[in-house]
């Protein structure tokens, strides 16, 4: 069972929504039970390499050495033991880095607001390029990306809106304009466009450049350019009058 999984819940301003794709929760939930553990365990591998179309209960319940029956007695079935493995590792991964959290200072630390903000984007860059936990995450957030599932309704409500409110806020914050501006959402997107670039493509610029970018060394350093890189964007934004308020535009 991969650590810190069961201590971590999805934060209270971020409520699930129902959403008629996502499968009933079946009545046999009890999340400390042995057969239940290794059904997850065992499926976010076999997730994470075949997608969830290819990969067969059948595998899952014989690498979790289990009886098929149980992936429907602990889930009601595939898509339920799914959106169990993605909301688990989620909140695992949650737990491990500290995801969402973003401290604000009050009115008359507007520097100090800034400096924190700034260092949360570093540390978003430096968390985000470090190994995943659990390993298998990341390959699973790809796959939904290029062939969504229901359960990326899920995952975007539960766990990926609140980073990018999160975002959203940091970088209003360092451009001085509301987090409600239009373009506040684009340079997020930028900032983290960056990070999935780095992460999905590493491979092929190790072999372009010959460097390994898999050490916690340059975990650090990528984060410190990206951080700056984004932060020079944003002066850079804020010196074009980016910052200033939106006006509602009016049709004549």
């Amino acid at each position: 069972m991969f650590a810190g999984r069961r201590h971590a819940e999805a934060p209270e301003s971020s409520p699930v929504e129902c959403h008629p794709n996502l499968a009933a929760e079946p009545a046999h939930t009890t999340s400390d039970d042995p057969a239940r553990e290794r059904l997850i365990d065992a499926a976010g591998p076999l997730f994470a390499r075949d997608g969830f179309a290819d990969a067969t209960v059948r595998d899952i319940a014989d690498a979790a050495g289990v009886k098929l029956a149980a992936v429907n007695y602990y889930f009601g079935g595939k898509r339920g033991l799914y959106s169990a493995v993605v909301t688990e590792g989620y909140a695992c991964l949650l737990a491990s880095t500290g995801a969402h959290a973003a401290p604000t200072a009050g009115p008359q630390n507007a520097d100090r607001d800034r400096a924190v903000r700034t260092d949360s984007i570093q540390g978003l860059a430096e968390r985000s390029l470090g190994p995943s936990k659990p390993h298998w995450l990341f390959e699973i957030m790809m796959r939904e990306m290029v062939e969504p599932t229901s359960t990326l309704y899920e995952m975007v409500t539960r766990f990926i809106r609140p980073q990018h409110e999160a975002n959203r806020r940091a970088i209003a914050t360092l451009l001085g304009c509301d987090p409600s501006d239009h373009r506040v959402p684009l340079a997020s997107y930028v900032l983290v466009a960056q990070v999935l670039f780095f992460k999905h493509c590493s491979s092929v610029i190790t072999r372009l450049t010959s460097v390994d970018l898999s050490t916690p060394q340059a975990h650090v350093e990528l984060a410190r350019h990206i951080a700056a890189f984004s932060l020079a964007g944003l002066n850079g934004l804020c010196a074009s009058g980016f910052g200033e308020p939106v006006r509602e535009q009016r049709s004549p």
